[in-house]
């Protein structure tokens, strides 16, 4: 009984203090593996991701068709203004992958990685519902952005411009496949004429029109990043420091607070996320975006915290008054409605503006802009927003929702004029929304979910073995001295059995009726 006792004391004893141990060496190791992980250094887990994303992502593009463009053109220029019907098409359903190319970690530290981004995109028919041959009528964005181009040049180029657009029977309208208007791009006379140098300062950066045109396969569009890679702290992850070669925003497109490098480059970002906010870099719309936390979400079954973007993301300097550096260039004779952010010096100084897909969130004068029934903002079809894991930063689903609007108005120079818009009152033309769908998939979530299983057996592991140590060795001493107890009890009562025996032995023989008397001498 005794040595088994001894065995179980040896035992709680050496649990406790093998528990102890590694429940005080847990934290270091645990975060030891989980930097390690989340560092994006050659051959990291993390850099696996980064380098070449393996989950699925999805471009989702949206058109409207102009179904009385006809009746604008013709109309005169006294005439009552006509309202405009559009049909939305679509979705063209795209897959699209992300490559890291030119990839140039900081020598020494490593604590900075400079690259830049491929992306690439193959049409999904089975998921669309359309064909990339279907016709399209909207605004001439060409034509459009050639003449608002010469409203702040000399009245020359105005009528220059003028007259080539008669001469090239251009009009407001123009109609193109979805093909030529996504990825292809379409050659129109203007693009042709820009080949002489009297056209050469014109915002038309390249040979062909397309709304994704020449991005496809290309490392060049977006320029060179550079992000922290975690190596000096999680803090950073992922987080954008430098674009195109600077360390802001280039100052002709957004001066001041607006043009500040901030938030995530793209996949990360950094772990113990709070229930605030995160932000993210977009190079489409040349700044940073907020997203403001909501609410709890799951993903495949993975507990996450999602983030939405509001309306300050779109909110004229009259609603909030920090954004006006996002306007840097407004226009005195126009009213910026809110719910538009003006993305002209991101776009080639192009008359585009960016809102949420039908005007969601955005001045009902904009959606009444159009005829009933036309724009019908849902926060279901047309919210932006992504669901992160808060303890390790990684994007779980991500739906980023936008639309690109054209401005068209009249447009007097001096003494010249640009007949095809003569009498148009301003109107924001809803030319293409598009939706980018990314969610992680079975593999990886299967990963994400055993990390906090992990992480709770790690911990709990080393205290339930405290625990089991404790009681085994405080049962243990208790046993021990119940034993003692036992053994000093039976030592006594040895002791008091022998005198009882003495005083049998000593005590006087008295007769009994057998007795015999003792004989006489």
């Amino acid at each position: 009984m005794r040595c088994g006792v001894c065995v179980a004391s040896f035992i709680g004893l050496g649990l406790t203090i093998m528990s102890g141990a590694l429940l005080g060496m847990y934290p270091p190791i645990y975060n030891h593996v989980f930097e390690n992980m989340m560092k994006v250094t050659p051959g990291s887990y993390s850099y696996g991701l980064w380098h070449e994303l393996p989950i699925p992502m999805f471009l989702k593009i949206y058109l409207f068709n102009v179904t009385n463009a006809q009746e604008i053109m013709d109309r005169k220029p006294w005439d009552e203004p006509i309202v405009p019907k559009l049909v939305e098409m679509g979705p063209y359903t795209f897959s699209e992958a992300h490559l890291k190319v030119n990839e140039h970690f900081e020598e020494g530290t490593g604590e900075k990685v400079k690259f830049q981004q491929v992306k690439t995109w193959h049409f999904m028919e089975e998921l669309s519902q359309g064909s990339l041959d279907d016709m399209v009528t909207n605004v001439d964005m060409v034509a459009l952005s050639a003449a608002d181009f010469t409203r702040y040049h000399s009245p020359l180029l105005t009528g220059i411009l003028n007259t080539f657009l008669k001469a090239t029977n251009s009009k407001i309208f123009q109609t193109n496949s979805v093909r030529d208007l996504t990825f292809d791009g379409y050659l129109g006379p203007i693009l042709e004429a820009i080949q002489n140098p009297i056209f050469q300062n014109l915002p038309i950066p390249y040979d062909r029109f397309g709304w994704f045109y020449p991005r496809n396969n290309s490392g060049e569009y977006d320029g060179y990043f550079q992000m922290y890679t975690g190596v000096d702290t999680l803090d950073h992850v992922g987080q954008i420091c430098e674009w195109k070669n600077l360390s802001t925003v280039d100052p002709a497109v957004y001066p001041g607070q607006c043009g500040q490098l901030s938030g995530s480059a793209g996949e990360f970002f950094p772990p113990k996320r709070d229930k605030t906010f995160v932000d993210f870099f977009s190079p489409d719309l040349c700044r940073t975006i907020r997203f403001n936390y909501k609410e709890e979400a799951e993903v495949h079954g993975i507990s996450g915290y999602r983030y939405y973007l509001d309306d300050e993301l779109l909110s004229n300097e009259t609603s909030l008054p920090e954004n006006s550096c996002y306007n840097p260039n407004p226009d005195p004779t126009l009213y910026l409605p809110h719910g538009l952010l003006n993305v002209s010096t991101c776009k080639f100084n192009s008359p585009a503006y960016v809102s949420f897909p039908h005007f969601y969130l955005a001045d009902e004068v904009l959606v009444k802009q159009f005829e009933p029934g036309t724009m019908v903002p849902d926060p279901e079809k047309h919210a932006n927003y992504l669901s992160l894991m808060p303890d390790t930063g990684v994007p779980l689903e991500v739906r980023i929702r936008m639309q690109i609007n054209g401005l068209v108005r009249s447009l007097e120079n001096g003494q010249s004029q640009i007949d095809i818009y003569e009498g148009l009152e301003p109107l924001y033309y809803p030319l293409i929304w598009f939706e980018n769908l990314t969610e992680v998939d079975e593999e990886i979530a299967s990963l994400l979910r055993i990390l906090p299983k992990l992480n709770a057996g790690f911990l709990w592991g080393p205290i339930v073995g405290l625990v089991i140590g404790i009681v085994i060795l405080i049962a243990s001493v208790a046993v021990q001295m119940g034993l003692t107890s036992r053994v000093r009890g039976r030592h006594g009562s040895r002791k008091s059995n022998s005198s009882c025996q003495i005083l049998t032995v000593s005590s006087p023989v008295y007769p009994t009726l057998d007795s015999k008397p003792p004989l006489k001498s």
